[in-house]
């Protein structure tokens, strides 16, 4: 990338000065030079250990051609330039595609279905890695063309939500979570619970038991993008009478 320069005269000169030159100015995208806040602690490491040697060598050249400039050209010394270098991580291929990529996860994987935004984020870090996925991508809203090709790609899978009232990834998960439960609600299941003083196993899975400040024994379970507390009385109630 190619930033603007522009030049300022210091003071008027009595003749009229040469043309105004342009430094060629690369890189990338930050004027301050520093990792943009939504990198992972991974990312960002790596970002700062490739960012400064690129941007020292590419002000050292900026200084270099203007220094024989004005050698060869003394009727510059009347002019100030101002180069902006910016510094950023160029997208890898493919990237532009993960509205698609991310609409199909919550098609076909009930996980990435439940999981939060973060995990998500996470997903497309590992598969995009080494490339700093922004963690509020999936609350941008998406252009029309994105919304037309997350549609075909969610008929595809038998799935449909209102992409009008939901324009964002996180979004359309919330709706798809929504349709999942119902469908889920006419289901049956037969699981097993067993209850001891530190654990509440269900289905042959543990969860911790932790005591409220009213003294209530609970263990938290993640529901969608929420954690909620379950009480464990209310639950040993419910199995008991299910017998």
């Amino acid at each position: 990338m190619i930033s603007a320069t522009r030049a300022e005269p210091k003071s008027r000169p009595a003749e009229t000065p040469a043309p105004v030159i342009t430094l060629p100015s690369r890189t990338t995208r930050s004027r301050t030079g520093t990792a943009p806040k939504f990198f992972s602690s991974g990312t960002a490491a790596q970002w700062e250990v490739a960012r400064r040697p690129l941007a020292a060598a590419i002000r050292q050249a900026q200084r270099e051609a203007e220094r024989r400039y004005r050698e060869a050209h003394p009727e510059a010394g009347a002019i100030s330039v101002k180069a902006d270098l910016f510094v950023y991580a160029k997208r890898p291929k493919g990237f532009s595609h993960h509205p698609v990529i991310v609409a199909e996860w919550f098609a076909v994987n009930r996980e990435a279905l439940r999981e939060t935004n973060a995990g998500t984020v996470a997903r497309l870090r590992d598969k995009f890695a080494p490339y700093p996925v922004p963690a509020n991508l999936l609350t941008r809203p998406l252009s029309p063309k994105a919304l037309e090709q997350v549609g075909k790609k969610l008929a595809e899978h038998g799935k449909s939500v209102d992409l009008k009232a939901n324009n964002t990834l996180s979004k359309i998960r919330g709706a798809l979570q929504g349709k999942a439960s119902t469908e889920e609600a006419a289901a049956t299941y037969n699981v097993q619970m067993a209850f001891a003083s530190d654990v509440v196993v269900v289905g042959g899975i543990e969860y911790p038991v932790q005591t409220d400040k009213a003294g209530y024994k609970r263990i938290r379970l993640q529901i969608g993008p929420k954690r909620e507390w379950l009480r464990c009385d209310v639950l040993e109630a419910l199995a008991q009478r299910s017998q």
